[in-house]
C-alpha cells in the first residue's frame, strides 16, 4: 500500500510544481505588460507638446497695430528621432503665436504634415 501512496505524492508534488511554474510565468507576463504600458505612456507623454500659456498682457510690438510677430516656420523634419522634440517645439511655438491661423486641430495636423519629409 505504501507503493500506491508514493506515486500519488510524487504526482501531487509534480502538479504543485507545475502550478507554481505556471503562476510564475503568469506573474512575469503581467510584469511585462505593465512595463510595456508604462513605456508606451512615457513615450506618448514625451512626444506630446506641452502648451505654455502666454501672458494675458498684450505683447509690445513695433510696427502697425495688429501686426503679427515674425516667427520662423518649422524646419523640415526628415524622420530623425533625435530631432523630433525640436520639431515639435517649433510647431508649438508657431501654433501659439498664430492661433487665428489654426482654428482647428485638423489644420494643425495638415500644417505639421506638410513639414514632414519621408527620407
Amino acid at each position: 500500500m505504501e507503493d500506491d501512496q508514493a506515486p500519488t505524492t510524487t504526482a501531487e508534488q509534480q502538479m504543485q510544481q507545475l502550478f507554481a511554474f505556471i503562476q510564475n510565468i503568469a506573474n512575469k507576463l503581467e510584469n511585462l505588460e505593465n512595463t510595456f504600458q508604462a513605456n508606451t505612456s512615457a513615450t506618448q507623454y514625451s512626444t506630446q507638446t506641452h502648451h505654455t500659456e502666454l501672458p494675458t498682457a498684450p505683447l509690445a510690438m513695433s510696427g502697425t497695430p495688429g501686426a503679427l510677430p515674425k516667427v520662423q516656420t518649422p524646419d523640415l523634419y526628415h524622420g530623425d528621432r533625435r530631432k523630433l522634440k525640436g520639431f515639435l517645439m517649433q510647431l508649438d511655438i508657431y501654433f501659439t503665436l498664430r492661433p487665428h491661423q489654426f482654428t482647428s486641430d485638423i489644420q494643425k495636423i495638415y500644417f505639421a504634415a506638410s513639414y514632414i519629409i519621408n527620407s
